[in-house]
This record gives C-alpha cells, sequence and structure tokens, in this order.
C-alpha cells in the first residue's frame, strides 16, 4: 500500500511491512489468512501467534510459527503442516474443530505438535462434518487428558488415514 512505502505519509519506507509482507497487518496470521486467494499457501514464520484462525477457503498453512488460540476449519480443501496447535476455538472444547455448518471435503493435518495443555479438550473434532479424505500425518498430539482425542464419529464418508502420529502425555 501507499502508507508503507513512505511517500508524503511521515512513514518510513517499508516499517509498517510485517513478517507476511503485508502493510498494517500486525503479524496477524488471520490477516494473513484473509489476505491469501483461494487455494494458496500461507508461509507461517516462526514465532506465536495468539488468535484462534479460521481457515475459511482452500488454503494450505505451512511453517513454524505456533497457534495458542485454537483452529477452525469451514472449508474444503485445508492442509496445516509444521505448526505448533494449541487453545481452543470459542464453538468447541477442542484445539481444531471442523465447522459442521456444511459437510468439508479433504482435510489434512501433518506434521504438526497439537497440545490439549491438560485441560479437559480433544485434539481434533469433526463430527458429521467431514466427507472426502482426512489425513492426520507426522503429528504429535501431547497433553491430552479427555476421554477421545480425535472425534470424527458420524462422518460416515470420510477417509481417515492415520500415519506416523505420536502420543504422548
Amino acid at each position: 500500500c501507499g502508507e508503507c512505502s513512505g511517500g508524503n505519509s511521515g512513514h518510513v519506507a517499508d516499517s509498517d511491512i510485517d513478517d507476511f509482507g503485508l502493510c498494517f497487518n500486525g503479524n496477524s496470521l488471520q490477516g494473513a489468512i484473509d489476505s491469501a486467494d483461494a487455494g494458496g499457501i500461507v508461509t507461517v514464520p516462526g514465532g506465536t501467534y495468539d488468535e484462534t484462525i479460521t481457515l475459511d477457503k482452500s488454503i494450505s498453512l505451512t511453517g513454524s510459527g505456533s497457534v495458542t488460540g485454537g483452529v477452525v476449519i469451514a472449508a474444503d480443501d485445508v492442509t496445516v503442516d509444521g505448526l505448533s496447535l494449541s487453545g481452543e476455538p470459542s464453538q468447541k472444547s477442542t484445539v481444531i474443530w471442523v465447522d459442521g455448518s456444511s459437510v468439508r471435503n479433504n482435510v489434512t493435518i501433518s506434521n504438526c505438535t497439537i497440545d490439549g495443555e491438560s485441560t479437559d479438550k480433544s485434539a481434533f473434532y469433526g463430527s458429521n462434518a467431514l466427507t472426502g479424505d482426512l489425513t492426520f500425518d507426522g503429528n504429535t498430539i501431547q497433553n491430552i487428558s479427555t476421554w477421545y482425542v480425535i472425534d470424527n464419529t458420524t462422518s460416515g464418508a470420510a477417509a481417515n488415514a492415520l500415519d506416523n502420529v505420536v502420543f504422548s502425555n
């Protein structure tokens, strides 16, 4: 934006561009998601993002950051790769919640650390909300103290693949 480039704004050139390359975004991961095109990739820089993120379009998140407010999946064809995930969205006591307002297709969670923080929440909740593929690959799920870790019950059409998942407490 013109403000970030300095000019007559009184700002130092590029001083308001954040780690995502966005002007006046303030390093908000949700802001980067909102700015991305459907089907795009958001590379998440290392750091802590103390916010709930909502993935409401086909998108891939990849990187090394830590999301501490939980994840809402509200679209088809969503991939989350390499992030540390904790916290919970307001809608459900789970780290990752698949929004049940519509049936979602093709969700991949890979190479992530999913931390229940030893509270009464699950790692993933997608009950009655998934078709297509649900792929969990190479994740570490830790500190889950509830009776279930992943709930995808009554999502009968979903093809589930759980590979190389490490559970620790």
